[in-house]
Parts: C-alpha cells; sequence; structure tokens
C-alpha cells in the first residue's frame, strides 16, 4: 500500500518538533555545556533501548504470524548494533575521565517515550516500524541545527565540541529512511494498518515534543541549584557554630 499518509504524518511530526524545547532554543544560541550534557545523556539511554525494542518486536511479529516483519527486525538488529558507543564516547569527551554512567540522571521524558514504545510493540509490533521512521528522518533534518549549535560554541570558546552519535546517524539514516518508506509498503496490508501508524507516530511526537522540553527544563534546573546562595552562611560561619 501507498506510504503518503504516514510519510504526511512524520513531516508534520517535524514540523512540530523543530520549535520546542532545546530545538527552539538552537535558532537563538548555542547550547550551554549542561543542556549538551543532558540532551546527549538521554540519547544514550534512548539508544541502550533500541537493541531491547528491536528484539521485544521480533519476538511479538513472530508471535502475531507476522515472520516476515519479524525477520525485518531481526536484521535491524545487527545493524544498529553499537550506536549507544558513539554517544558514551561523546560524553566522555565532554566531561572527561571522570564520567559515568551511573551519574547520568534519565529524564522522566525519556523513559516514559521508551515505555510507550515498547508497550506499542507488543500490542502492534507494526507500528514500531512508524517511530523508527520519524526518529531516524528527524535526524536527518533537525540533526544539522545541532551540529551547527557546536560549531559555534568551538569557534567561540575556541575548544572543540563534536558529537559523533549525531554526525553518524545523520548519514546513516539518510538511507534508513527510504527504506522505512519501502518496507511498510511492504507491511501494510490494510487501511487499519495505516491508520494505526500514523497514530503511533502522533502519539510518538508528544513524547518527543516533551523529552526536548524536559531536556532544557533539566538543565537549567541543574544550573539554578549549582549557583552560589549569597545568603548562605560560609564554612567559617558554620564552623563557628
Amino acid at each position: 500500500m501507498n506510504s503518503l499518509a504516514i510519510k504526511n504524518s512524520v513531516a508534520n511530526a517535524i514540523s512540530q518538533i523543530k520549535d520546542v524545547g532545546l530545538l527552539q532554543v538552537l535558532k537563538t544560541r548555542p547550547l550551554e555545556i549542561s543542556e549538551l550534557q543532558s540532551y546527549l545523556a538521554n540519547i544514550y539511554y534512548i539508544l541502550l533501548q533500541t537493541q531491547p525494542c528491536l528484539q521485544l518486536a521480533v519476538g511479538a511479529a513472530n508471535l502475531q504470524g507476522a515472520e516476515d516483519l519479524g525477520q525485518y527486525y531481526h536484521d535491524k538488529i545487527e545493524e544498529e548494533q553499537g550506536h549507544h558507543k558513539w554517544c558514551e564516547e561523546d560524553l566522555k569527551k565532554l566531561l572527561g575521565d571522570h564520567y559515568r554512567w551511573s551519574e547520568v540522571e534519565v529524564l522522566d521524558s525519556t523513559r516514559a517515550l521508551m515505555n510507550f514504545q515498547k508497550k506499542s510493540i507488543v500490542r502492534r509490533p507494526l507500528v514500531y516500524l512508524g517511530y523508527m521512521t520519524l526518529a531516524e528522518q528527524m535526524t536527518v533534518e533537525l540533526g544539522p541545527a545541532v551540529i551547527a549549535s557546536l560549531k559555534r560554541r568551538s569557534t567561540e570558546n575556541q575548544t572543540e565540541v563534536s558529537v559523533s552519535c549525531i554526525s553518524n546517524h545523520i548519514e546513516l539514516d539518510k538511507e534508513h529512511v527510504s527504506d522505512d518508506y519501502l518496507m511498510m509498503e511492504k507491511f501494510i496490508q490494510s487501511r487499519e494498518d495505516e491508520i494505526e501508524i500514523v497514530e503511533h507516530v502522533i502519539q510518538s511526537t508528544e513524547f518527543i515534543k516533551a523529552f526536548f522540553t524536559e531536556v532544557i527544563e533539566h538543565a537549567r534546573s541543574k544550573n539554578r541549584n549549582e549557583l552560589p546562595n549569597p545568603y548562605a552562611p560560609s564554612a567559617n560561619q558554620l564552623a563557628d557554630h
């Protein structure tokens, strides 16, 4: 079946996402280090969840008698292997040798996004293809703005800040997006299938918008908490008591 309705829903989703939270900030200034840290750490978590989601999709598809779809997801497992390591290296460069994954805060919106994907996969594994397409097309279209922001920061601060996990995915996902739409035309068997994927894209968009909003809010909150309080007693004052 034709995937035009799904293409339109993905395009509409990206037009909404580009004006929210972190992506809105990019239009006015380079990202602060705390914002970049929060963003990368949660992208890392999302990438770590890709393998479990694909494995879940393989099992769910096979259980529902969609072996061809299950094989497609199985092939994607190897294709997506190790992508989280790019993000891990970016975090190490950004934060230095003291970086520890256990110290990273996974945002509520990030967990909610991935939990939603897993629940949806169990119910209807086909719809995960809609999320994958949205995530990959979003990276291709919006990722360059993040790269440009980091280049501005590097120039202003004379310190190189790079994110290989974004730049690498931009290149890989250009091919993936075309493949995703071809696979949808192969696996969509009815108008109902198409409607369910469109609805999943719409719902996923709301979770993604919440993620980009919380990244900025979390970074700002963390910065406020780390600012010195001019009214707080000094260590010497406390010692006197």
